[in-house]
């Protein structure tokens, strides 16, 4: 059998599918009570009695920081992701309502609706085990196929790790922009598989609201006072307090 395993790396699950919204219409209240831009206010809307802060990267980490997202990728070695302590928290403040989940488009694992996903910026690192896999590394088999064997595995990795965009417009926000999709809260973990949390989530009655801006070092939310006191009584979750007129929190180094 060709050794083609020995130059691929493990596949993930599937991707899991998201409901994508049709429009951008959930997020449309978003705009009108955002802050000056570097500030909690403007990633977190105002109007919530209280803020707070959760560094992104867990306790039980060796890293000092992590970015952009809740989600490290290593919950089965030392404790929980930061993601998971955060929606238990949230859960009761939530109930079982619709939820509504914004995604940035500018990860290089996306690729445009309608498009080849081999097109996409993220194609190329998902096929470096093809080119490696030659009559060498398959003794008593052909080249041919070694190759179709390596080919065929990497379209299932890529699968795996690639996922189309909706067709649907973009929610606009200064700087950035966003696909929607929505879903119980549970549907806050889509991304797991790819160790992504949403940039953005929110309950249906807007009762709280979540950012995860993607330069940053920490997530930062809004919500009851009670909500807050909650999450900052969570072990391990490191909340802390934050004002809409604080500054994100940046990565040490920038």
């Amino acid at each position: 059998m060709p050794d083609d395993v020995a130059h691929l790396p493990d596949l993930p699950p599937p991707f899991g599918k998201v409901a994508w919204d049709d429009d951008a219409s959930a997020g449309d209240w978003i705009r009108p009570r955002l802050g000056e831009w570097g500030t909690v206010g403007s990633c977190v809307p105002s109007g919530y009695a209280a803020y707070a802060r959760i560094p992104d990267v867990p306790a039980w980490a060796e890293e000092e920081e992590g970015i952009g997202s809740l989600y490290l990728g290593r919950s089965d070695e030392s404790g929980p992701e930061q993601m998971d302590l955060l929606m238990d928290a949230l859960a009761p403040f939530t109930g079982d309502q619709l939820c509504h989940f914004a995604l940035w488009t500018g990860y290089g694992w996306l690729y445009d609706h309608a498009a080849r996903p081999e097109d996409s910026t993220s194609f190329a690192l998902l096929s470096f085990g093809i080119d490696d896999v030659g009559e060498g590394d398959a003794p008593g088999s052909s080249f041919a196929l070694a190759q179709a064997q390596a080919e065929a595995r990497v379209r299932a990795l890529r699968a795996a790790h690639q996922v189309e965009r909706p067709a649907a417009p973009m929610l606009e926000l200064p700087h950035r922009a966003y696909h929607l999709w929505h879903g119980p809260l549970a549907q806050a973990a889509a991304f797991a598989s790819l160790h992504q949390s949403p940039t953005l989530w929110w309950p249906q009655d807007r009762s709280w609201f979540v950012c995860t801006e993607l330069d940053t070092v920490a997530t930062d939310l809004g919500g009851s006072e009670e909500l807050v006191a909650a999450l900052l009584e969570v072990p391990g979750l490191r909340a802390s307090r934050v004002s809409p007129g604080d500054p994100v929190q940046m990565p040490a180094d920038w």
